[in-house]
């Protein structure tokens, strides 16, 4: 039991020996330059356009014409030739002219407003940070921030001790 706890502390003994300990410090250096980092993407925007059309209409409705003139037809059909071939014969031609008569009824033009959703596209550039050079204590470090850093800079000097 006791050999074991022997070995144990010598084991964390050997290993706090050998861990390497770490010093840090914050140190003020000047900025010398300051250069942006962009990221470019196309931003579409909607925008409702609205225009007046001229429409061209005719007076009452083609569906009614040309079912109107298919059940006279129809029965005039039958009524002539006392057969359902002649009645479906007599519809066709009732729908004929039904469709025909839709033709020459009068036109009129109207104006319609009728909008549409159109988008615009622009290239843009977004700042997503900065690339910084900064001279401290005679070195020159180059940085990357995400806001302005101005005139100086504070940065955190870590420095590691091992020992032999």
């Amino acid at each position: 039991m006791f050999k074991k706890l022997k070995y144990g502390i010598a084991a964390v003994a050997l290993f706090a020996a050998c861990t390497p300990v770490q010093a840090g410090e914050y140190v003020t250096g000047e900025v010398i330059n300051v250069s942006p980092m962009y990221h470019s993407f196309l931003e579409r925007n909607p925008q409702k356009v609205c225009g007046e059309y001229m429409v061209t209409n005719r007076q009452g409705s083609a569906s009614g014409d040309v079912l109107t003139g298919m059940i006279v037809g129809g029965l005039l059909g039958k009524g002539l030739t006392g057969n359902d071939r002649g009645a479906a014969t007599g519809a066709v031609f009732g729908g004929l002219i039904g469709a025909d008569k839709f033709q020459n009824r009068p036109v009129y033009n109207t104006t319609q407003r009728r909008c549409s959703v159109q988008y615009n596209e622009i290239q843009v550039q977004k700042v997503i940070g900065y690339q910084v050079t900064v001279k401290v204590e005679g070195q020159l470090i180059s940085v990357q921030t995400q806001s302005h850093p101005g005139q100086y800079m504070q940065l955190y000097r870590e420095t590691t001790y091992v020992t032999q």
